[in-house]
C-alpha cells in the first residue's frame, strides 16, 4: 500500500522517524564518514540524510522531487 505523503494525517510521520540502528551501525563500519560530502538523492523525509550527519559527514545534501516531504536542502555540521 503506497503512502500519500501529501495527506495531512501522515504528512510528518515519515520525517520524524530515525534510521534503523542496524543500518547506522553497518554504514558506520563500512566507511569513516568524517570529512565526507554526501548527496542523498530521493531523500524523502530525511531519515538517512540525518543519519549521515550523525555518522560525521561534513556536508549532506538531500534532494527529493516533492517540496512537501523534502527534509532540507543542505545540512552542515
Amino acid at each position: 500500500m503506497p503512502i500519500d505523503f501529501h495527506d495531512q494525517k501522515v504528512r510528518f510521520t515519515y520525517s520524524s522517524r530515525q534510521a534503523d540502528h542496524s543500518w547506522t551501525e553497518f554504514m558506520g563500519n563500512l566507511l569513516n564518514w568524517t570529512e565526507k560530502q554526501v548527496v542523498d538523492i530521493g531523500c524523502g523525509g530525511g531519515i538517512y540524510t540525518k543519519a549521515f550527519v550523525g555518522l560525521g559527514a561534513q556536508k549532506v545534501i538531500g534532494i527529493d522531487f516533492s517540496e512537501e516531504i523534502t527534509f532540507n536542502n543542505t545540512l552542515k555540521m
